[in-house]
């Protein structure tokens, strides 16, 4: 495709992790869907190394109200949240579709394998519905977005993968 007008964030993984969030405060009803494109080139074995984390607050049981305190969550510090998923592309032997849960972190195998790598992939994804395979006895009315951002596992061997067109929508 002509990239020549696109914005395009490219990530690199190396011998130390990181994580970058753009904080957000959206209903997951009211903005159910995340669409993305990305360009991943091939994983060297290491399944994941660069990913989409999504973290969401106020679904859990336990979760307390986010009004109580509405300026306390500002600056640098990472937005609360009470559940979060990462948005991966997975090794050969993973499936496409499959929902990790047995993790602190669950993973949501969205392509697996390198026959697609090298190539810009347009994904749009159902946030809701994810969410309430993970966490199906929450509440996901009160459930809201509270960041979208991208991490990255250290690796031995570099992992390059491109995202850009990042949008929550309805």
């Amino acid at each position: 495709s002509n990239n020549c007008c696109r914005l395009v964030l490219r990530l690199m993984s190396f011998d130390k992790s990181f994580i970058i969030l753009r904080r957000t405060k959206a209903s997951l009803l009211a903005s159910p869907f995340l669409g993305w494109s990305w360009n991943v080139s091939p994983t060297s074995g290491q399944a994941g190394a660069i990913s989409i984390i999504v973290g969401f607050f106020g679904g859990a049981p336990t979760s307390r109200s986010w009004i109580i305190e509405p300026f306390a969550n500002l600056g640098k510090k990472v937005p609360p949240y009470d559940r979060a998923i990462s948005i991966v592309w997975g090794a050969d032997s993973e499936v496409k579709g499959n929902i990790e849960k047995n993790n602190k972190l669950p993973r949501y195998i969205v392509r697996a394998g390198t026959k697609d790598t090298e190539t810009w992939l347009n994904e749009n994804l159902d946030l809701s519905n994810l969410y309430r395979q993970v966490w199906p006895e929450d509440n996901v009315v009160r459930a809201r977005i509270t960041f979208v951002g991208f991490t990255s596992v250290s690796t031995a061997v570099p992992t390059t993968a491109k995202f850009g067109d990042v949008v929550l929508y309805r």
